[in-house]
């Protein structure tokens, strides 16, 4: 055998002499070499938490519990009024010269003006005038009362109608006058016409209220028996300034509505112009009227030139609504 081969096994023999030893000399260690079985945790395990990026906010609810769900939460509004562009400190707000600025519909006073035919209370609230009438009913006086100093419109209950205006001197001088138109109904006249003027004013207005009633038939002749002591009154040289200006002004509205009479009716609307105070709003009402007769002869540019003429003139009563009224027809042709 090869002297190689004698050193190995040798090397060998020693090595497994010194394994043996080893083992001999631990026999009261109990080696357990079986599998054991793999038994489930019973604690629950919880999953490793990630760390939310850099700069990450919670979501926040636009709404809150109970709240308007329309409406963003208080800080959603915040922050909005915050991100709105703010105007430059030093900008300045834009103002037009010209004329005064007409008061907007939200800043007008207006002022209602009832007639009371029934039993009601004549409490009135401010801006507000309650007359209760002695022998006309309410819906006849405040039509006729309309057609002599006109409003914006007549409204109101049965018995207790009133009228609206939105400048203090129109409704001012339309109260003034409710003593006027306040008399019964007359259904039978008598033969002869009164010479006092005022008696006159009163049995034609008296005819007027029973021709309107509802149910007469039309009756052409009462009609110009009106209008006879319409013109007998203001052509009195006894009448006042009041009476001789609204019986002109109401004669001329009866040949307009009741018997188309054009020219007549011009010739009364020119006599209550004559009759009333330069500047007034008697002497307006007076001169729209006679534009307005123009729109119903069909001849919308007189008409337009005639509201153009009332419109330089009455500049003052510019916040009445007859002035606007003309402003409207000046400018429709």
């Amino acid at each position: 055998m090869p002297t190689s081969m004698v050193r190995a096994t040798s090397s060998l023999s020693a090595a497994a002499l010194v394994i043996l030893s080893f083992l001999c000399g631990c026999e009261d260690i109990d080696w357990d070499w079986e599998m054991q079985e793999w038994r489930k945790v019973d604690r629950p395990i919880r999953p490793t938490r990630q760390r939310a990026p850099e700069g990450f906010r919670p979501h926040q609810p636009l709404v809150r519990t109970g709240s308007d769900p329309t409406k963003p939460a208080p800080k959603a509004q915040e922050q909005a009024q915050r991100d709105k562009p703010q105007p430059a400190a030093n900008q300045q707000p834009v103002v037009r010269q010209g004329a005064p600025a007409q008061p907007s519909q939200g800043q007008r006073a207006y002022y209602q003006l009832y007639l009371i035919s029934l039993p009601a209370s004549l409490k009135a609230p401010p801006n507000s005038k309650k007359v209760r009438l002695a022998e006309a009913a309410s819906r006849p006086a405040v039509d006729v009362l309309n057609r002599i100093y006109p409003s914006i419109g007549p409204s109101g209950a049965e018995g207790q109608r009133f009228l609206l205006y939105q400048y203090q001197p129109m409704w001012s001088a339309a109260s003034d006058f409710i003593p006027l138109v306040d008399c019964a109904p007359v259904a039978a006249p008598p033969a002869a016409d009164p010479t006092d003027p005022m008696a006159a004013f009163q049995l034609a207005l008296g005819l007027y209220y029973h021709l309107k009633q509802p149910g007469q038939a039309t009756d052409f002749e009462g009609y110009r028996r009106c209008l006879r002591l319409l013109q007998s009154a203001y052509q009195s040289s006894q009448a006042s300034g009041q009476l001789r200006w609204g019986a002109a002004v109401f004669a001329g509205q009866v040949a307009v509505e009741a018997l188309s009479e054009f020219d007549q009716a011009r010739r009364h609307f020119e006599s209550a112009k004559g009759s009333a105070l330069p500047g007034s709003v008697e002497e307006m009402i007076a001169a729209y009227l006679l534009a307005d007769l123009r729109i119903h002869e069909g001849q919308k540019e007189a008409a337009a030139k005639l509201a153009q003429d009332l419109c330089k003139q009455f500049v003052a009563h510019r916040a009445s609504h007859v002035y606007e009224r003309a402003v409207a027809m000046a400018q429709s042709q």
